[in-house]
């Protein structure tokens, strides 16, 4: 199966209606999905937002990217069709929700989210999908890359197994 992540964060929502159908469309020609993910800074800012824009779209092949920081913000859950996963610290309450996501995004384990908790949560409605893994942190591109997706790997990898 492939799929395709899309994010809309902000703008009219009939024009992103419109032009959502026309992605669905091109990827259901490729046999993709498509997954939205809500945004606390967008129009698109709740799970359940996306849920509703979703079936304005009647479209079949779309679903709802969870993302962990996005998920505690918004304290829902709804079916999903991929799981981001990343920790983040209470330390950083301060700092504005854009900031915190796309700047101080910790590897699971490493903040104060209850992770372990939403994947036996997402296992218990059943949820069979695919979990990734999204850190966004300032502080990684100054890591060697190989060290960052080593980190990454083993990090998700102990957080499941945890979880079984």
């Amino acid at each position: 199966m492939k799929f395709l992540i899309r994010s809309r964060e902000n703008g009219d929502l009939n024009n992103g209606l419109r032009n959502f159908s026309i992605l669905c469309d091109i990827a259901n020609s490729y046999d993709m999905k498509i997954g939205i993910e809500n945004l606390p800074w967008s129009v698109l800012n709740t799970p359940l937002s996306v849920f509703e824009f979703i079936n304005l779209s009647k479209y079949s092949n779309t679903g709802i990217v969870i993302d962990a920081f996005q998920f505690f913000k918004s304290g829902s859950s709804l079916s999903v069709l991929i799981v981001h996963l990343r920790d983040s610290s209470s330390q950083d309450h301060d700092l504005d929700l854009l900031t915190q996501a796309r700047e101080h995004g910790l590897f699971p384990g490493e903040g104060d989210f209850d992770l372990p908790g939403l994947i036996q949560k997402l296992k218990s409605k059943n949820y069979r999908g695919y979990y990734s893994l999204e850190v966004l942190n300032k502080n990684l591109h100054k890591i060697d890359a190989i060290d960052v997706a080593i980190k990454g790997f083993q990090s998700l990898e102990k957080l499941l197994q945890n979880t079984t």
